[in-house]
């Protein structure tokens, strides 16, 4: 039995000099419970996919994706009988974000109004291109995100009706394609953790919005505060959701999620994330849960 952690290559450079990445952290918790591990890197694992008899261990074998790989790359590995974390089709399902919200839409899952049309960097005016969009839904303000996630957050902007004139035109040309959503009113975002398509109720986080602000993140995010007692019902709805993007058996997923007044609204789904400040603000080590729900593919397979 094997698990492979596949990351990017500047963390085993850097692993190199003494850094400990959170891939290596899952890595040393597979270690301790006496199952081999092996870390690999994107080009790499790439390469090993040109040899025919580059196949998994007789006795099982996990590869768990800490950085993006092509999608044919993912769908290749499971037919070769290599068991992926997560799927092509989770990953698909997750990084697209406006298929994502199209996704949940269509099975019932509340989600910020959005516009079902991405908005192009490429287009002759831009500007009048969003206009246009709000007038159509009659937003008087509306958030703007990539398509394929870039920056942490950092480009993601409120943008009131009549201040597009004002914004900075080389903001969208950072991404060829954005999300146009409108401006929802809500109280906190939650981030959850989701092994098997099953809550980690030990590592719930959220933060929320200074007063008269709209933005905050549970990504890396030191001010980010512990939720102890999440409620049954974000429980239910993070699961559906999980369901719905296939990263669920198996599966790693971070969903993160928006509490209104009215209820939860589904924000995205990460398949990698770093974890460190989530420890340290929960005290849950879920390096180690992370790194048993890897074992326990091979055990039950």
């Amino acid at each position: 039995m094997q698990v492979n952690i596949v990351q990017t290559p500047r963390f085993t450079d850097r692993r190199a000099d003494g850094y400990l990445s959170y891939p290596s952290r899952i890595a040393s918790g597979v270690f301790k419970r006496g199952i081999k591990v092996n870390l690999y890197d994107p080009p790499t694992l790439i390469k090993m996919l040109k040899n025919d008899k580059f196949l998994p261990d007789e006795t099982g074998e996990v590869l768990h994706f800490r950085s993006t790989l092509p999608r044919k790359h993912i769908e290749d590995l499971t037919t070769r009988g290599f068991i992926c974390v997560n799927s092509a089709e989770a990953v698909y399902n997750s990084m697209d974000k406006i298929h994502s919200q199209m996704l949940a839409k269509a099975n019932d899952i509340p989600i910020a109004p959005t516009h079902e049309k991405l908005l192009s960097s490429e287009s002759s005016d831009i500007k009048k291109e969003l206009a246009d969009i709000m007038d159509l839904h009659s937003w008087s303000s509306c958030v703007i995100k990539p398509n394929f996630s870039s920056g942490n957050g950092a480009n993601v902007w409120k943008i009131d009706r009549n201040e597009i004139e004002q914004f900075d035109i080389k903001r969208f040309y950072r991404a060829k394609f954005w999300v146009v959503q409108k401006c929802i009113s809500y109280d906190r975002i939650i981030r959850t953790i989701l092994h098997g398509g099953e809550l980690v109720q030990e590592c719930v986080t959220y933060d929320q919005p200074l007063p008269g602000g709209w933005k905050c993140t549970v990504c890396i995010n030191p001010h980010m505060k512990y939720e102890p007692n999440p409620t049954d019902e974000l429980k239910k709805f993070v699961e559906k959701v999980c369901g719905v993007i296939k990263a669920d058996d198996p599966g790693i997923a971070y969903i993160d999620v928006f509490e209104t007044s009215s209820g939860y609204v589904y924000g995205e789904t990460n398949l990698n994330c770093t974890l460190e400040q989530h420890e340290q603000v929960t005290g849950f080590p879920v390096y180690q849960h992370k790194a048993d729900y890897l074992i326990s593919l091979l055990q039950n397979r």
